[in-house]
């Protein structure tokens, strides 16, 4: 983890903070998701990483790790090699990656320019 802020370059960071989850009435720390099949109707097959979480004491910055970047980018890997299988061209790949499920819509957000779904 670094010891420096990446945003003023202060040297104080504080470690170890946690992230809470309050979405959907949830109360857990926040983790991320990356999904081995994402077209997969069912077992799509995530990998999972809490999140490290440092604030700088100089200028409030809060700098994100994942705590288990191994396993995030091995999945990705698996995502990247069913999808080259698949002949699609990388166009096509990353609007199948990206279309909203409502309009069809390709995009690279969370939510669809379009209509406005959440991914």
């Amino acid at each position: 983890m670094k010891d420096k802020c990446i945003h003023c370059g202060g040297g104080k960071l504080i470690h170890d903070v946690e992230l809470l989850d309050t979405g959907r009435g949830s109360q857990r720390t926040a983790t991320l998701i990356l999904d081995k099949d994402p077209n997969a109707i069912f077992l799509k097959d995530p990998s999972c990483s809490d999140v490290n979480v440092s604030v700088c004491e100089d200028c409030g910055f809060i700098h994100f790790f994942a705590r288990d970047l191994a396993e995030l980018i091995r999945a990705r890997k698996i995502r990247v090699n069913n999808l080259d299988e698949s002949g699609l061209t990388e166009q096509e790949m990353l609007d199948r990656l990206y279309q909203c499920k409502n309009c069809k819509t390709p995009h690279t957000q969370a939510e669809c320019p379009k209509c406005g779904v959440m991914a």
